[in-house]
């Protein structure tokens, strides 16, 4: 009976899936063009106020949801990015190509050699700011000088990736085991590059979105549907006074948690059980640290006891 009633689940979530596909197909041009026009709107004064907006860096969606403890709150989340915000920028800067470094100051030069000028002329003859295009090829050239300066890098600057990839994971408590020791190669910083993305790639996504969106749904995410429905049946505990949760949520390490975080003997969990990169036992812990009255499973009170006898929580 649970049987047919788990294949039944997935074939109405994968219909559902491929109606919704289609929806955003029939209506991904209306979609795309609100999008564009509200990315317009939204942007544009930036733009004009800080130019090199779009050459600054942000956190992705994908690195939100990476970094994220079980049950931390959105404010506490954006608190550490933050913290983090900044030896994130000075890494990713570490690896500025000489090559375009060159190209960028030569860029740099020229346009400032035009906007000089044209400054000039403007001062001493009010009546240049008349000829057409003027204010408009001022404007682009500002742009182009400040959107040069973010491919020169800082003369001032130490190379030391090392440090600055730990100052990173002390805010953001998580690193692939694949990256420790090797900060100071290129494919380390494309990884990175993933989480912590240029904001004009982030705009570029908003804007596809809309085209992208229905083949995902329909030709990928549809075929997906088993293992979401299989995710839903095996990880679904039921919480008295609150209902269905997911059982991540819980923090419990002798179900989720993984033996090389310090929970051997603690954890029953099979490797399809275990939380990636030691979410459960790191959110255990930041959940205690900022909830000092909550009292966690025996388990878990064993854990977060070993933890502080270590001193790894300072």
């Amino acid at each position: 009976m649970k049987t047919c009633y788990f294949y039944h689940s997935y074939f109405r979530l994968a219909r559902r899936i491929f109606w919704i596909g289609i929806a955003n197909f029939i209506l991904s041009p209306f979609i795309f063009i609100w999008v564009i026009l509200y990315s317009f709107f939204t942007y544009a004064e930036m733009v004009k106020r800080e130019p090199d907006a779009f050459g600054a860096r942000k956190w992705s969606s994908y690195g939100r949801l990476f970094f994220r403890h079980f049950n931390e709150l959105d404010h506490e989340l954006q608190t550490r990015l933050s913290k983090a915000y900044e030896p994130a920028s000075k890494y990713m800067n570490l690896f500025v190509s000489p090559f375009l470094a060159i190209i960028a100051k030569n860029m740099a030069f020229f346009a400032g050699a035009l906007f000089a000028i044209l400054t000039i002329f403007t001062v001493l003859d009010k009546d240049v700011l008349l000829a057409e295009h003027v204010l408009t090829v001022i404007a682009v050239l500002g742009l182009i000088i400040r959107g040069c300066y973010i491919f020169v890098p800082d003369e001032n600057t130490v190379w030391d990736p090392e440090q600055l990839l730990k100052q990173i994971v002390s805010h953001t408590h998580y690193i692939p085991d694949s990256w420790r020791g090797k900060a100071h190669t290129s494919e380390v910083r494309q990884k990175f590059s993933q989480v912590f993305q240029y904001k004009a790639e982030y705009v570029l996504q908003e804007l596809l979105s809309p085209i992208v969106t229905p083949f995902l749904l329909c030709f990928h995410l549809r075929y997906k549907s088993l293992d979401i429905v299989d995710f839903f049946r095996n990880f679904t505990v039921d919480v008295v006074g609150v209902g269905d949760v997911c059982s991540f949520a819980q923090m419990d390490v002798k179900r989720h948690g993984n033996p090389e975080w310090l929970t051997q003997g603690l954890t029953e969990a099979t490797q399809y059980e275990q939380a990636e990169h030691g979410k459960t036992e790191l959110s255990l812990v930041q959940f205690s640290i900022r909830n000092p009255t909550w009292k966690p499973t025996e388990k878990g009170a064993q854990f977060i006891s070993t933890i502080r006898e270590n001193g790894s929580c300072e």
